[in-house]
């Protein structure tokens, strides 16, 4: 037991002393895309902003990362045969991962795994004449999943902060797996 215990200590130590951890704060925004309807709809994907608070150790940290990732947004206009169908629909995520990453220099590898709380809505009206009935529709879809993320990027040092360029791979597995990408840059603060 007092080994363990003087072991633990001499951990504690080591990871809190000066010059061997720092803790940062990391804010980034960027544009993400959801690759699931890339091909088939230009609007899939949209803008992208987030933060990771990490505790590192020399060249590695760990911490938590989450933001705001918009998988799609549409604009709807249908003409049917007896009226028109029109409205707006969206969906986005909202993760949050536990996260590793090693530093080779100024480039870095990350990997992250978490829950992925996804929301979908739809607000769609309709009109049929000649009665011009209207309908309005708000329909609202969440859930969370299990996902993972691996990531590459580059750090610059401009002295108080480090400026951050990278790339964010995130497969999520939904009742199939949904996959996206986001590019982003940001800033990251020694705390």
């Amino acid at each position: 037991m007092k080994k363990i215990l003087i072991i633990t200590v001499l951990f504690i130590l080591l990871i809190t002393s000066y010059g061997f951890s720092q803790m940062k704060l990391g804010l980034f925004g960027g544009y993400n895309f959801f690759l699931e309807d890339v091909l088939r709809d230009a609007t899939a994907g949209g803008i992208s902003f987030g933060a990771k608070l990490g505790y590192g150790i020399d060249n590695i940290t760990i911490g938590l990362l989450t933001g705001y990732f918009q998988m799609m947004s549409e604009t709807i206009n249908i003409t049917l045969t007896n009226g028109l169908l029109m409205g707006d629909s969206s969906m986005f995520d909202i993760p949050i991962l536990a996260f590793g990453q090693i530093s080779f220099g100024n480039l870095y590898a990350l990997g992250g795994l978490g829950f992925h709380f996804i929301t979908a809505t739809s607000d769609v009206a309709t009109t049929a004449p000649p009665n011009a009935i209207i309908d309005i529709r708000f329909v609202d879809g969440s859930s969370s999943d299990f996902g993972a993320t691996i990531g590459l990027g580059y750090e610059m040092d401009l002295g108080i902060a480090d400026l951050e360029i990278g790339g964010l791979f995130h497969m999520i597995f939904f009742t199939e797996m949904q996959k996206m990408f986001t590019l982003h840059a940001g800033i990251n603060f020694n705390l």
